[in-house]
């Protein structure tokens, strides 16, 4: 997992990426601007009533660098807009899982209790009830493996991009230039870590699907155990009964031969 999200010093600048690329040589702050530069805006003319152009002129450098500005500023709001989705969706996932584990752990110790009440282990033999018990263990012990690995996860992709910011501030102060290569191999690597979150979830979510179904059999295990102690009950009864009546006849056969 860890070799998804950790490669070259390139693949840990993720938000600079969006404000270079074919157009760097116009962002680069070290690149010389026009003297005078055009902005053109349109207006609708009473005469002919159709639009017309009107031209007004920027007479330093300012002006355009602020614009720069503004478009870099919107792109770090996005870039950081996706990580924090992402960090809630991997938070929103682990809260689910413990709740989940916090369930199973209850309906484990109700089960136990009825076990010990009823006891019927000592009562009745074994059908597989062990069996069924050890699966729903593994199960379980999937489910916490799964949760190790996406805390792993959330970890590393907060290392990530703290090593981002220290990298992008790094290539902001050298005026570096990122290619559009570059730009996708970021891009590529941001969707490799969303699809790794995705994929936990769903094997988590088939997991927890099966550990329902197996409690599900164990159930059935534990009702076919009761009836069979009730018609053992039934059947010592009626047992006892035709012993009782059996003696009674002996004493009526007794007494009247007497």
């Amino acid at each position: 997992m860890s070799s998804q999200f950790s490669s070259s010093s390139s693949s840990r600048a993720f938000g600079s990426s969006f404000n270079h690329g074919p157009l760097g040589n116009f962002f680069n702050r070290d690149a010389t601007f026009p003297k005078t530069t055009t902005v053109v805006s349109q207006s609708m003319s009473p005469e002919t009533n159709k639009p017309r152009k009107r031209q007004r002129y920027c007479e330093n450098e300012e002006e355009v660098e602020d614009q720069h500005n503004s478009s870099q500023s919107e792109t770090e709001l996005s870039f950081s807009d996706t990580f924090n989705l992402l960090q809630s969706t991997i938070a929103n996932l682990c809260s689910l899982l413990k709740r989940k584990d916090e369930k199973i752990m209850l309906l484990e110790q109700q089960q136990q209790k009825e076990e010990q009440k009823n006891n019927y282990q000592n009562e009745l033999p074994s059908i597989g009830n062990m069996e069924k018990t050890d699966s729903l263990f593994q199960k379980e012990e999937e489910i916490r493996a799964l949760q190790i690995k996406v805390s792993h996860l959330e970890s590393t992709i907060q290392k990530e991009e703290t090593l981002r910011k220290e990298h992008e501030d790094l290539l902001f102060s050298q005026s570096a230039k990122l290619t559009e290569a570059t730009r996708q191999q970021q891009l590529q690597q941001q969707n490799n870590q969303k699809t790794t979150a995705v994929l936990f979830r769903e094997e988590i979510s088939r997991l927890q699907l099966e550990l329902n179904q197996e409690k599900e059999k164990y159930q059935n295990v534990v009702l076919t155990c009761t009836q069979l102690k009730e018609a053992l009950r039934k059947k010592t009864q009626k047992s006892d009964a035709a012993d009782t009546a059996g003696a009674y006849n002996l004493t009526l056969l007794s007494d009247f031969s007497q």
